[in-house]
Formats: structure tokens, sequence, C-alpha cells
């Protein structure tokens, strides 16, 4: 099962490779929308801003890389050959997910950087927006996936996927408040309810992937 994940995911990575013009294209918004955010905490003085934004630019990497995963297999022609090998649809999606996230965790800790470097501010750095930021963009990458998976033959998916993530990425706002609001004390339910929330989500996708990837 692990040799047939890493597989996939080696696979995929050698893809995204082939065509750096994607990754840079979204590693260059992040840049951009870093400095553009971080000047606007600086002249406000308000740098608990930079916070925020940075759950703000998680969700849009999620929604470039929904935009590689599955429909990305659909419009190159290649899903029929993943659904022809020896391996699970469930296997095939936590593959993906596990993909969508080691890409997103990557674009999110360089917007973290960007967004620290560029407002003079390192309250980004404080353990308990870095073990949030772990597990939402776990939650980021599920629905990602998912979302990927469930409209990759629909002819609105452009106009679809934003609004999917962004609505199953709602109840997920709560845990993020005590760490953006620095006049809310900081409650650990908060990362018990988002990591509830992020397994959840999981292991419902995982188990509906078993019925998407077949028809």
């Amino acid at each position: 099962m692990a040799g047939k994940i890493l597989s996939l995911i080696y696979k995929d990575f050698r893809v995204e490779l082939r065509r750096k013009h994607e990754i840079l294209a979204s590693l260059a918004f992040v840049s951009v929308a870093s400095l553009a955010m971080s000047l606007f905490a600086y002249r406000s003085l308000i740098p608990e801003f930079v916070v925020p934004s940075l759950w703000l630019f998680t969700l849009f990497i999620g929604i470039f890389v929904s935009m590689i995963t599955f429909i990305s297999e659909y419009d190159k022609h290649t899903l029929e050959g993943l659904r022809l090998l020896p391996i699970r649809p469930s296997t095939i999606f936590f593959a993906k997910t596990i993909y969508s996230y080691l890409i997103t965790l990557f674009e999110s800790l360089v917007a973290l950087i960007m967004l620290s470097i560029f407002s003079s501010t390192y309250i980004l750095f404080k353990p308990e927006i870095i073990v949030v930021l772990l597990l939402f963009t776990l939650y980021i990458s599920s629905i990602s996936s998912f979302t990927s998976m469930l409209v990759m033959y629909s002819e609105g998916r452009s106009f679809l996927i934003p609004v999917l993530i962004f609505i199953l990425s709602v109840p997920m706002l709560l845990p993020l408040v005590s760490v953006s609001m620095p006049m809310i004390p900081f409650n650990i339910m908060d990362v018990y309810l988002l990591l509830a929330g992020t397994s959840s989500f999981f292991f419902v996708a995982l188990a509906l992937s078993e019925y998407v990837l077949e028809v």
C-alpha cells in the first residue's frame, strides 16, 4: 500500500516538474500578494493583519492545487490509465491528497516567510500558528482533492471549484479566529476542533472516493 502511494506521488511530482510554469506562477502570486498584504499591515500599523492573510493565501493555493490533481489527469486523458491500475480508488485519492498537501504546505510556508520578511514581524512564527497551519493546509488539501475529483467532469468546474472550496472551508474558520485575533486568548480546544474536522472530512472523502472514481 505505502509503495503504491509513494509511486503515485513520485509520478505526480515528476509530471509537475516538467511543466514548471504552473508552480512558478503560483509562487509569483504568493510573493506579490504577500508584499501587498505586508505593506498594508505595515502602513496601517496592524501587524496582526498578516495572520488572516496567511489563511487566505492557503485557500487560494488550494484552489490552484485542485486544478493539478484529478482535473489535470482528466484533461490529459490519463485518468483511465489510473483506473486500470491494480489500485483501489481510495488509494489514488489518498496519494493525490498527500501530493496536494505537500504542495500546499510548501507554498503556504513560502507565504509565511514572505509575509514575515515584508512586514518585519515574526508573529507568524508563534508555535500555535505553525501547528494550526499544518492542520489547516491538510484540511484544505483534502477538500481541494475531493472537489477536484467531484467536479472534474463538469463544464462549469472553473466556477464550482472556488465556490465549493470556500463553502467547505467555512466550518474550519472558527478555530482560526483565536490565533488570528490577539485580543482573543488562544484555546488549545480550537486545535483539537481543527484536527477533528480535518480527520472527519478526510475519511468521509476517502470513503466516497470509492464510488466517485468508479463513475
